[in-house]
């Protein structure tokens, strides 16, 4: 069987935004082609401007469906982007595997109903998140990727937007309340698993780390102010004697 297969080239901050698509010659499957093989293609002289983008999905495929299940898992070893395999339990697949479900309980947090802007900033985080563990699959930093990718500042922004709408905290909080702001005490926790398994693993590039830390921050107030939007109090613990 035989495909053609599409590069699709967009840049992190306007992640809708197509800058270009570029068909490949006719090629075996996806279970044939390797990651090798693909990105030895997309840095040919061709490609050349490939490194002046922020961020690259590889591949959108557009002329036939993708078979979910290789079989090359299945003795516990799975591929890194940058070649090699390694354990299923190996730490850096432990950290991206966090990271992964991470991006999955934001997933399910958007489902929520949510105050206006916070679905879209929720999936702007989500789309990070890929290409953080992108990243973390890379070791070797084939992927052009950029520190910009994980800028902390519209986090920062986003926490000081919603902090200025809240009372001032003054008591420690237990997750609670409503829904919505019990799975973002769910994501805020995951999230500051994911910093320890990251932060455990070499070669990480700088950026990556601080970001899931201001993350996790932003995912304390966000509980915070689902709560005060509904005009409930957060859960405060106190100490019993």
């Amino acid at each position: 069987m035989w495909c053609r297969k599409t590069f699709v080239f967009r840049q992190l901050s306007h992640p809708q935004q197509t800058l270009g698509e570029t068909p490949l010659p006719l090629c075996p499957t996806p279970s044939k082609t390797s990651s090798a093989q693909i990105w030895n293609f997309a840095s040919s002289s061709a490609f050349g401007w490939l490194g002046k983008i922020m961020w690259v999905s590889f591949i959108d495929c557009y002329d036939f469906p993708m078979k979910v299940y290789t079989k090359t898992g299945d003795e516990g070893e799975t591929s890194l982007f940058s070649g090699g395999r390694v354990g299923k339990d190996h730490p850096r697949i432990e950290a991206y595997g966090t990271v992964d479900e991470l991006n999955s309980v934001l997933g399910l947090l958007s489902t929520e109903p949510l105050a206006d802007g916070v679905v879209e900033r929720l999936q702007g985080v989500q789309s990070v998140l890929f290409s953080i563990g992108s990243s973390l699959a890379d070791p070797e930093s084939k992927l052009p990727l950029e520190d910009a990718a994980w800028s902390t500042e519209p986090l920062e922004e986003w926490i000081d937007a919603m902090d200025a709408t809240l009372d001032e905290l003054r008591a420690f909080i237990q997750p609670g309340g409503c829904r919505g702001a019990a799975l973002a005490h769910v994501a805020r926790t995951v999230c500051r698993r994911a910093e320890r398994r990251v932060h455990a693993i070499d070669g990480v590039q700088p950026g990556i780390v601080p970001y899931l830390n201001r993350l996790s921050d932003a995912l304390f107030v966000l509980a915070r102010a689902i709560n005060a939007n509904l005009g409930l109090r957060d859960p405060e613990w106190r100490p019993r004697g």
